[in-house]
């Protein structure tokens, strides 16, 4: 019985050991991660749930135009800026 008492603590350490150590994923949403000024690409990090499943995409991508909200639209070989990390 003493030995149960012992062993009790941590077989409930070792049980509890994985479900503290999995890994949470990344909120869904897009990270800009890369800028090539030469070609006027940039890398974007897509990550979210993709038929049902949780995934990272990365996307590179060239703009040629854009538009927010009610403002002229931006055209041109560089029209896009976009903030890296965010």
């Amino acid at each position: 019985m003493k030995t149960l008492k012992k062993l009790t603590p941590t077989m409930l350490a070792l049980l509890m050991l994985p479900l503290g150590c999995t890994r949470k994923p990344e909120p869904e949403g897009y990270r800009v991660v890369a800028y090539e000024a030469p070609t006027h690409q940039w890398t974007i990090l897509r990550t979210g749930t993709f038929d049902g499943k949780y995934m990272t995409k990365r996307l590179t991508v060239v703009c040629s135009s854009y538009k927010w909200g009610d403002r002229e639209s931006v055209t041109g070989p560089k029209p896009a800026t976009f903030r890296l990390g965010t």
